[in-house]
């Protein structure tokens, strides 16, 4: 079993999540009020989580009785949208935007017929980057979260990407690339 506690830097440790299964923590929200879980139960059905990390109590994000496969998920820089992957309902793990108020969820990258695997939000909480694994390389993909606008970023060697760290300014972003 895998749980979730909460490591404070003094040292204090505080369970969060005891429970039977494999449970993770995905992001948490800039308020301090959410905290994203993923539960993985096979590789065609995971689950997302929303847990309160004061009080423990969670509600399942996105209830189905058809079995979905979730990748990542990532809080939007107001905590109201969540940045999700997930094969509902489709061939591929799309990226989607899934409202916490309405629960109501948009595909973004409907048009892209391959599996959106990596994100990552820019400190600055305007851009979204994403990787695609199309046919085993991956391709780099910005979205700006304020226009809806997407850039396909040309890699130097066609490959593998990882890492996605943001400069703290936002200004760059920097990958690792397999081209072996």
């Amino acid at each position: 079993d895998w749980d979730i506690h909460i490591q404070m830097a003094d040292g204090a440790d505080k369970p969060l999540m005891v429970n039977e299964g494999y449970w993770g923590p995905l992001d948490w929200s800039d308020d301090d009020k959410g905290l994203l879980v993923h539960r993985y139960i096979s590789i065609n059905e995971s689950q997302v989580w929303l847990l309160d990390p004061k009080t423990g109590d969670k509600s399942q994000l996105n209830p189905r009785e058809d079995p979905v496969s979730y990748g990542g998920a990532i809080f939007g820089p107001d905590a109201k949208d969540i940045y999700l992957v997930s094969d509902e309902e489709t061939e591929f793990r799309k990226l989607r935007r899934w409202n916490l108020d309405t629960g109501r969820q948009e595909i973004l990258t409907a048009d892209i017929s391959w599996d959106v695997s990596r994100l990552r939000l820019s400190p600055d909480g305007k851009t979204l980057a994403f990787t695609v694994n199309a046919g085993g390389a991956d391709v780099l993909y910005l979205l700006n979260l304020e226009t809806g606008d997407r850039q396909e970023i040309t890699a130097p060697a066609t490959g593998r990407l990882g890492g996605l760290h943001f400069r703290p300014d936002s200004g760059a972003l920097a990958v690792d690339l397999n081209s072996a």
